[in-house]
């Protein structure tokens, strides 16, 4: 073949090869060392949640690679091997070219990787917070051994054993400064990396001194993510993002209905200003649905005002993606959802109800006389039912002033009025008020979001619910609470 043919055909491979390669967007190589040819999952975090994206098979040398002509999002992924072990690995840049070696006898204790700084700096995160972990845990276990032992310890042997005391106690304390001085190089000179943002989720805030308690909640509510950057589109990638927005709205708010509606509603604001997508921004529309999902059908009492608060003042006024917005089916079921809810919501007046009693007279329950009116919704032919109203039965037995204070209304929710009647006096419940609603006009199920039975409300003097959909042991608790919160 002539020289002119070669330099053709050379040309001509290098002109495809890059054509080829102009078209990928991605390109991952991995090798685990030991692994043979198998079946790894690759996954992104969603949340915390790992969501699989593809299943590769290595090959005998345990290789694989992942490649795609579209930028993958940025984010913590995982491969997860047949045993269920995974390695965790960053992407972060959006040049996407990069290879990752490791071995299956020690994922992160051999990981390394080439052309991805920030690969190689996770996987020295998770190798020293490993050691940090394991020299924290054996120094106070060596502590607490030994300060058990010195009781039964001679002067001479004690004094041998405070010594060893000492030295774990400044080897824990060693390995804890060690890694936080890792975290603070990390966070000084590599700041918009993937590791410091999910290192930036688990800073604690600094509080000023002398805040009074209301003070604390307010400064807290305001300041709680300052070191996080809300405008990241990795952080719905990132597990810490998630666990961050748990402990704001579960630990450090002021656990009351309406202030951790106040705080959510904070939080998403410094996320609308942080992004500047409007409700386009990916970190909005997680924090907004994940937080939606979370209080839809929390089992806290009172808490379903939270969600009814999100749905007016974000779904029904259609602060969402377009994508959302515009979706018919699922905008129906948020509404229908929030109809269902929001009548009998803790704190509402509870909606009146036009029903007959066993004698065939009109019942009001609006009109019924008591400082508190226990409302239980039941089916004759319920096991779980005829329980929790034999256990409401001995409760007001054995506490007199609850029965005092307290009507029981049993409200039967289906159409048998024969065999209704003949429960009645069967299980000998002549002495409260038993109604019935044979033909679903008054809208019972709709307005008190009655899914299954047995479901117990309790109202106050004024008719306000105090306690929704809660077990029936609960009912004493939430009155004694509500006449000592009313003095």
């Amino acid at each position: 073949m002539s020289l002119k043919r070669i330099l053709f055909l050379l040309f001509f491979w290098g002109v495809a090869c890059g054509h080829v390669l102009a078209l990928e967007k991605h390109h991952i190589d991995f090798q685990i060392e030991g692994l043979n040819k198998a079946e790894v999952q690759v996954a992104i975090y969603h949340g915390a949640t790992a969501m699989e994206l593809v299943r590769k098979t290595t090959d005998a040398q345990g290789r694989f690679s992942l490649s795609g002509d579209t930028l993958l999002i940025r984010g913590l992924y995982l491969t997860v091997l047949p045993n269920k072990s995974y390695l965790e690995f960053v992407v972060e840049n959006t040049t996407q070219f990069f290879s990752i070696k490791t071995s299956v006898s020690d994922l992160y204790g051999r990981a390394s990787a080439e052309n991805s700084n920030g690969n190689s700096m996770f996987f020295e995160y998770k190798r020293k917070n490993a050691t940090m972990r394991y020299n924290y845990e054996h120094a106070n276990n060596r502590v607490k051994a030994l300060t058990a032992q010195i009781p039964t310890l001679d002067h001479e042997q004690r004094q041998v054993a405070s010594d060893s005391i000492a030295y774990y106690r400044q080897l824990s304390m060693m390995a804890m400064r060690e890694m936080r001085s890792f975290q603070n190089n990390v966070l000084q000179y590599n700041k918009s990396s993937l590791l410091a943002a999910l290192m930036n989720c688990t800073r604690e805030i600094s509080l000023p001194q002398n805040l009074t308690v209301e003070q604390r909640w307010i400064f807290v509510r305001n300041h709680f993510f300052d070191y996080v950057n809300l405008g990241d589109e990795r952080l719905p990638h990132i597990p810490t993002y998630k666990q961050m927005v748990d402990r704001y709205v579960g630990r450090e708010l002021f656990q009351h209905p309406d202030s951790i509606s106040i705080g959510i509603d904070t939080l998403l604001n410094q996320i609308l200003r942080s992004e500047e997508k409007g409700y386009e921004g990916p970190v909005y529309y997680y924090t907004l649905n994940y937080l939606f999902t979370k209080f839809q059908n929390t089992s806290y009492t009172g808490y379903d005002r939270i969600f009814t608060n999100m749905v007016e003042r974000h779904y029904l006024t259609r602060h969402l993606p377009e994508r959302v917005a515009t979706d018919p089916d699922f905008m129906e079921r948020v509404e229908l959802r929030y109809k269902a809810v929001s009548p009998s919501c803790i704190g509402n007046k509870a909606p009146d109800l036009q029903l007959r009693d066993e004698q065939g007279r009109w019942v009001h329950t609006d009109s019924l006389k008591a400082d508190y009116t226990v409302l239980i919704f039941y089916d004759i032919e319920c096991d779980h039912c005829a329980r929790v109203i034999q256990s409401w039965k001995e409760m007001l037995s054995d506490d007199p002033q609850l029965a005092a204070r307290t009507q029981t209304v049993l409200f039967y929710t289906e159409d048998k009025k024969t065999e209704w009647q003949q429960y009645i006096t069967e299980k000998s419940l002549e002495s409260y008020v038993n109604v019935i609603d044979p033909f679903g006009s008054s809208r019972f199920a709709e307005l008190y979001n009655i899914g299954s039975t047995p479901t117990v409300y309790v109202l106050d003097k004024d008719k306000t619910v105090i306690g929704r959909h809660i077990p029936i042991y609960e009912v004493s608790r939430i009155v004694y609470t509500d006449i000592k919160n009313k003095k």
